[in-house]
């Protein structure tokens, strides 16, 4: 008899075999997989995609919005949030610490090297990480709104170029100390062009 799947809570979940000698189950139905403790760091350690859980579609996400129950009975899994190119949620069972992956969530994490960090995802520290980086994303956001797409590009390209330059911070002040100038400050009534150079009379 076949065990009971994670989100569709019928007995679809069929053995497999992946990355050469990895065990897992794999629902027939929504293409969902369920791995042990044990396989689940096996498997992240291959660092490879898993066939047969490629799609990453309404099905998908119509899966996702569902609460993932431990296929060995032990109730309502423990959901992990993670924003990458969309939000999608990771389960695992608080008592055998099995991991449920919706259908082309595993290979969603391999594509973006994010199998190292799998053991973070369920701790207070990547949670934090998390509220502080929506926290980040909705402050660009409103900078973004306040002063325009185009000027919000050219501040954000300047940012990274200062960060890299050796000398990024100097440049930094100098460009805080032009914008606070007045006209008058920075031209010296006209003696001087805006570029530093004298002016022709």
């Amino acid at each position: 008899m076949h065990s009971s799947c994670a989100k569709c809570r019928m007995p679809t979940l069929q053995p497999a075999t992946l990355a050469d000698d990895v065990p897992a189950l794999v629902c027939h139905r929504c293409g969902g997989m369920w791995l042990e403790k044990e396989e689940v760091l096996r498997l992240a350690e291959r660092g490879r995609e898993v066939p047969g859980s490629s799609t990453w579609d309404a099905l998908r996400q119509a899966m996702d919005r569902l609460a993932g129950w431990c296929p060995h009975g032990h109730g309502v899994m423990f959901r992990t949030r993670l924003e990458l190119d969309e939000v999608f949620h990771l389960e695992r069972c608080n008592q055998c610490e099995g991991t449920w992956f919706d259908a082309g969530e595993w290979n969603h994490l391999v594509r973006r090297n994010l199998l190292r960090k799998l053991q973070e995802f369920w701790t207070p520290g990547w949670e934090k990480r998390l509220r502080g980086a929506n926290a980040r994303k909705a402050h660009l956001r409103r900078v973004e709104q306040r002063v325009g797409r185009d000027l919000f590009h050219e501040i954000m390209s300047l940012a990274g170029l200062l960060r890299r330059h050796s000398a990024g911070r100097e440049a930094l002040a100098f460009l805080v100390e032009e914008v606070q100038l007045k006209q008058d400050e920075r031209t010296f009534d006209g003696l001087v062009t805006g570029t530093g150079e004298n002016a022709t009379r």
